[in-house]
């Protein structure tokens, strides 16, 4: 198992990237964990996560999600498995996979946007998407 605290920075993090062999195809939740599986060098690997930063990290490393991803019960009944609600795996995942999406865009200067720029976009639309979805004027 991977220790996102540790593995997923500097060399170690490029090194994990190049040995990916398969991207993450299964999701699910542990104890107020999510829990990613993804390949590397053909032995199933897990990350833990407990922040936004954290998924889309292991979303960097893997270089995104299968087009078969697949999830548990611990994912879909997340309140037993130590989250406030059944929905908030769910939401910690969606809401990473959509910070990833940002943080990957490529900006003038031929840079990805970055995790905290792409957060603050993330939080900026969502406010107004929230906001218009309100009907508040």
């Amino acid at each position: 198992m991977l220790n996102i605290n540790k593995n997923l920075k500097g060399e170690n993090m490029k090194h994990m990237r190049e040995n990916v062999s398969k991207k993450i195809n299964y999701l699910d939740a542990q104890q107020g964990k999510l829990e990613i599986y993804f390949e590397v060098n053909c032995k199933e690997q897990i990350i833990k996560a407990t922040t936004v930063k954290q998924v889309v990290d292991a979303l960097n490393i893997t270089n995104g999600t299968d087009d078969d991803l697949c999830n548990g019960s611990g994912f879909d009944y997340a309140k037993e498995n130590g989250f406030k609600n059944n929905d908030s795996a769910k939401k910690l995942w969606q809401t990473g996979y959509e910070v990833w999406l940002y943080s990957i865009q490529i900006q003038p200067n031929g840079k990805p946007l970055g995790f905290h720029l792409a957060f603050m976009k993330y939080k900026e639309v969502n406010a107004l998407s929230s906001h218009n979805l309100t009907g508040r004027a």
